[in-house]
This record gives C-alpha cells, sequence and structure tokens, in this order.
C-alpha cells in the first residue's frame, strides 16, 4: 500500500508511517487515499476509509468531514460556540482527547487547505545542539514560511472554509503578532475584508508586517491597554457588524491547520 498526493513538490507519503499516523489514533485504513485532491492539502484523504478499532461498523462522514453514527459510535467534533445556552456539554468531548477525537482531527488535517498559502517545511538536523545533548535534535523550520510563523496554516485553513458569503461580510481578529500576519495574508489572497484589532501597544514592527501582508483589504485598529481589551473589541465587531472571528487557536480548523505540522514531521522523520 502506498498513498499519495497531487499538486505538490513532496508527493508520497510513506504507507507504512502513515499506518502508524492512523493507530496512534486508535484508527485502522480501510481504503488509499483518494485521488480527488483539487484545492485541498497533499495529504488528501477519502473521508469514508476509517473507521474506530472498537466500532462494529464503518464511520461515515459528510462532505464537511463530520462523523456519523450510533449514539455509542459518533464522533463528536467540539463546538465553536462554547458560550451558548444552549449548547449541550454532554455531546461535547474534551479538546484534546485523541481518543474522543481521532476520526475528526485526522480527517481535518489531511484534507486541510494549508498549502495554498503555506509550505512544507524544511525538517532540519540540528548537528551541534545534537552533539551537546547527546541526543538527535530535529528543527521544523516554520521560520520559513511565507509569514515566518506556524500560525499561517491555521489562520488560513479557517478562512478557506468559509463560505464566499461569509468572506464577504469580513473577518475579524485579535492578535498582537503571527496569528495577525497569517490572517492578513489569508485575507489578501482570498480577497475579504479583515479587522486585525492589536493593543496599544503592539509594537510598530509587528503592525506593519500584518500591513504589508494584508494589503489594503486590511485594517488595523490599535484598541486596549491589553490583549483582553482588544480581544473584546474584537467580539464587539463580530456581533455588531457580523464579522466571522478568526480564533488564534480555539477552533477546530485552526487546530487542523497547525496540526499538518504533525503530519510533515511524521512523513518526514
Amino acid at each position: 500500500m502506498f498513498v499519495h498526493a497531487l499538486k505538490h513538490p513532496v508527493k508520497r507519503l510513506c504507507a507504512a508511517r502513515y499506518q502508524l499516523f492512523a493507530r496512534a489514533f486508535g484508527l485502522q485504513s480501510t481504503s488509499l487515499l483518494g485521488d480527488n485532491c483539487a484545492r485541498a492539502s497533499p495529504f488528501s484523504v477519502d473521508t469514508k476509509v476509517f473507521k474506530s478499532t472498537n466500532a462494529k461498523e464503518p464511520y461515515a462522514f459528510d462532505e464537511n468531514g463530520e462523523a456519523s453514527g450510533s449514539v455509542e459510535e459518533l464522533i463528536d467534533f467540539p463546538s465553536v460556540g462554547r458560550n451558548n445556552s444552549s449548547h449541550d456539554e454532554r455531546n461535547v468531548p474534551l479538546l484534546l482527547n485523541a481518543k474522543e477525537h481521532a476520526i475528526g482531527y485526522l480527517n481535518r488535517i489531511l484534507n486541510a487547505r494549508v498549502y495554498e498559502a503555506a509550505i512544507e517545511t524544511e525538517l532540519q538536523h540540528a548537528k551541534n545542539l545534537s552533539a551537546l545533548l547527546n541526543n538527535n535534535i530535529l528543527l521544523k523550520r516554520e521560520d520559513t514560511q511565507p509569514v515566518f510563523s506556524f500560525k499561517v496554516r491555521g489562520a488560513y485553513n479557517k478562512m478557506a472554509h468559509l463560505s464566499r458569503q461569509e468572506l464577504d461580510s469580513g473577518v475579524v481578529a485579535c492578535s498582537a503578532g503571527n496569528h495577525a500576519q497569517g490572517v492578513a495574508l489569508a485575507a489578501r489572497m482570498l480577497g475579504c475584508r479583515a479587522v486585525i484589532v492589536m493593543p496599544l501597544a503592539t509594537p510598530s514592527i509587528k503592525v506593519n508586517s500584518v500591513k504589508v501582508h494584508g494589503g489594503p483589504t486590511v485594517e488595523v485598529r490599535l484598541f486596549g491597554n491589553n490583549y483582553d481589551e482588544a480581544a473584546a473589541e474584537a467580539g464587539r465587531l463580530k456581533e455588531e457588524e457580523g464579522m466571522c472571528m478568526i480564533h488564534p487557536f480555539d477552533d477546530p480548523y485552526v487546530i487542523a491547520g497547525q496540526g499538518t505540522i504533525g503530519m510533515e514531521i511524521l512523513k518526514q522523520s
């Protein structure tokens, strides 16, 4: 069995490592990766190829990658709207519980659209550090990304999954650094308006970097004496102007985008 992907320089994923990745999540593969890789990551996968090792029947997925099955088998994906009073906490597993989230997150990582904006970075051997620590140290060179940080992965993946109507309504984010630059770049590439709220004390070099990556459709709004006050302003824009919040970490698509780093490490090591 071997797995492949399209349209990218690094196109092959060692089947043994892919199976190791699946087993680490308590899954078993029942099919090869699908060929329909259009506008997806180099690790696109048929969304119906995984089943729980404890389940009697395979899980089925809809077009959005959501799992369906019996009450006992369903792997629920965490809701971003955790403050919603109508939200049933009993149906939401812990965010980092790999056993409960293996199906949903693995699928989303494999199908993340990060490679439209990010690159697969080198896993570089740190010779001197390895000798100093008497170990084998490898560095994932995310500083070579277009925004010099891994944060563009999650920001772009989230925004790439928004509908055209949501993009036309604009996006808002609160960040004093790398996430802001990732959102700005994604906004320019996807052709949508973005408001980046940053605390008043944000260094000018970071403000300018956001403007450079974003272009004319991105507005930097300095507000508040600290991050919490800036975040409150971003929340106000979301509620009053109907903009879509691009959270720096508390969002399934952002998590999946960042998770492609782990997939690359598994393939490269």
